[in-house]
């Protein structure tokens, strides 16, 4: 939670101290999608977030596999002697067979989902950077206001 809400606070920043009218937010996995939303929503201009979506399990020796608890439990395995440092790599190289994010994406495709029906749902985002200042979903602050933390 620590790196997320500091990620979220940089995010807030980065939008925040530049002249923008609105961003496209690239998203990803469990820590980078809240983060990322929860900063967009503290900042007075529309968000868009776009998710890069999951990658494929690996596959290993007939069974699906990922990067997150198995690389933890096999890395265990292989102290324990187990398996050999062969297989651990062998295994490894198995683990990211495409382009995406984290395999997973239990958290982030449910808030991905959750963004993109909102937009559906918002009638300020599909107005201009003027008349969301008076919409109902974007909060509005005087120009030139500081976020309060």
């Amino acid at each position: 939670m620590l790196y997320r809400n500091l990620a979220s606070m940089d995010v807030e920043e980065s939008i925040a101290r530049n002249p923008l009218d609105g961003v496209v937010l690239l998203m990803g996995c469990d820590k980078t999608t809240p983060a990322l939303l929860m900063g967009a929503a503290s900042v007075d201009i529309p968000a868009v977030g776009v998710s890069g979506g999951p990658m494929l399990s690996g596959k290993y020796r007939g069974t699906d596999i990922g990067s997150g608890t198995n690389t933890w439990s096999m890395s265990e395995d292989l102290r324990a002697g187990r398996i050999t440092l062969e297989e651990f790599h062998e295994a490894e190289s198995c683990m990211n067979r495409s382009h995406g994010h984290c395999m997973t994406m239990g958290t982030a495709s449910t808030m991905a989902s959750m963004v993109e029906a909102l937009a559906w749902a918002c009638p300020a985002t599909r107005r201009s950077r003027r008349s969301t200042r008076a919409g109902t979903c974007w909060r509005a602050r005087p120009a030139g206001a500081r976020s309060g933390w």
